[in-house]
């Protein structure tokens, strides 16, 4: 049964970090004309039918399996194409709405084909009960809700039209899991790059793009990540030694890179969680 939800966006609203503009299920689709765009960040996602979404002088069929991601003000038009058109839909928005999109690599409207819908149908489905259950937290508990469904829509959406984020992501993938796989060994730029058959410079490139970092950088976050599960779970455990076990040829730059990633060196994360 269709149903839509527009909470009342009070001041309380406003202070959140992200909150439920409006959203609706298993909505059929009219005719929309907005020229001045939507006042919020929406996703619309289709399930049955089709429809014709028109904007930046270009029209996009969106059919069952596919949804449109929506930025404000977005001059657009969209009508149903093959009756009935049926969508379920979210929008939203927040002061840190638009650093999380472009986090997560969502930085225009643009239409997207879903690799499995079920997740996001039954996240925005739960949303929606979520929302309306009135209760006294249900504005902080929808809003950290809708942080999980960003992140449920980048890992199971691919851009249609302009792929070239995911295209860069999906070819890094195997040095990524090379790192998390090998990081307690001697890496280097040129045998990561042959994972992938690339260039070392080209290798850098792809890096700073997707993960706004250097190799080494990243290289340092995943070793420093597992030496804190060995000093947690091995108490007797010298520093040496767990600088050796996570792959850093020196304790000296073990310790400074811990410090610069943590704020704290490796003995002060000791004493914070484990009583002598």
């Amino acid at each position: 049964m269709q149903e839509t939800y527009f909470p009342i966006i009070t001041k309380e609203n406003l202070k959140l970090p992200i909150y439920l503009h409006s959203i609706g299920k298993y909505f059929e689709e009219t005719d929309i004309k907005r020229p001045n765009g939507f006042p919020a960040y929406q996703w619309i996602q289709c399930y049955q039918g089709e429809g014709l979404f028109v904007y930046d002088k270009e029209e996009y069929i969106i059919k069952e399996g596919q949804g449109i991601f929506i930025y404000p003000t977005t001059p657009h038009y969209y009508y149903a194409t093959k009756k009935p058109w049926k969508t379920h839909w979210i929008a939203f928005d927040g002061y840190s709405i638009h650093s999380l999109l472009n986090i997560i690599g969502i930085t225009k409207t643009d239409i997207y084909n879903i690799l499995d819908p079920n997740i996001l149908k039954n996240k925005i489905i739960t949303c929606f009960q979520l929302s309306t259950s009135n209760n006294l937290y249900t504005s902080i508990e929808t809003s950290a809700y809708l942080y999980q469904f960003f992140i449920d829509l980048v890992k199971n959406t691919k851009p249609i039209y302009n792929n070239s984020l995911y295209q860069h992501y999906s070819k890094l993938q195997p040095v990524i899991d090379y790192i998390d796989t090998y990081y307690s060994q001697p890496l280097s730029i040129d045998l990561l790059a042959k994972q992938i058959n690339v260039t070392p410079q080209y290798l850098c490139i792809l890096f700073q793009k997707i993960m706004q970092k250097r190799p080494f950088e990243y290289i340092n976050e995943v070793r420093i990540k597992k030496s804190k599960e060995l000093i947690l779970n091995n108490y007797n455990y010298p520093i040496t030694t767990i600088s050796t076990k996570v792959g850093f040829e020196s304790p000296s730059y073990f310790g400074s890179q811990f410090k610069k990633i943590e704020g704290i060196t490796p003995g002060q994360f000791k004493q914070l969680y484990i009583s002598s």
